[in-house]
């Protein structure tokens, strides 16, 4: 992989500044790289990170090196704060505070365990929720027994895990926990006897 043109850089450095400091640059472009992310992906997942001195809407703003139109749901804050009081405010993965290419090859590891594919890691898992391995894998454990204390069952869990990593993204609010407890009771209704929304 050639990385990226000096449009690009320039693109990645206008928005997000603080990959200059980042120490690791090398090792997290040779670890996305190695597991398969093609240059764009590659591209998204340093841009739509977290950069604790750009505003929120930094990052929305960005667009991916080929397309104009891209555009990513996420945006910067200082901490990887995945889903605070039920929202969807998500930081990245490369920069965001402890991240490491080691943490997040644990967390992979632990996503695996789940169910994940490589397959599914290098398609899904990491161009579209990087953010759930910047805190390696003991967050995710974390919440997995806090669903456990509300009553989930490990299938059910395990359903989470595969269709909706980003619900693992800490903290994992009471808010949160209560639109699922309800989304799960629903799912004997007529509406949902085919699973299509089994949670």
């Amino acid at each position: 992989m050639g990385f990226f043109k000096a449009h690009e850089v320039a693109a990645l450095v206008r928005r997000r500044p603080a990959l200059l400091l980042e120490p690791r640059l090398g090792e997290w472009l040779d670890f996305l790289s190695g597991y398969g992310l093609s240059e764009q992906e590659v591209w998204k997942v340093l841009a739509y990170g977290s950069n604790s001195n750009n505003n929120n809407n930094d990052v929305a703003a960005a667009s991916s090196p080929s397309s104009s139109s891209s555009s990513s749901p996420s945006s910067s804050t200082a901490s990887f704060d995945g889903l605070s009081a039920g929202g969807n405010t998500t930081s990245g993965l490369v920069g965001a505070p402890g991240a490491s290419p080691y943490a997040a090859g644990a967390a992979i590891v632990w996503f695996k365990s789940w169910g994940w594919s490589d397959a599914d890691v290098a398609g899904r898992l990491l161009p579209c929720y990087p953010h759930v391995l910047a805190g390696g894998p003991e967050p995710l454990q974390a919440a997995v027994e806090r669903l456990r204390q509300h009553s989930f069952a490990d299938e059910d869990i395990r359903r989470m895990v595969l269709t909706f990593p980003a619900l693992l993204s800490p903290p994992l609010s009471a808010p949160l926990l209560e639109l699922i407890g309800r989304i799960r009771a629903s799912a004997h209704n007529k509406y949902v006897v085919s699973g299509s929304y089994h949670v």
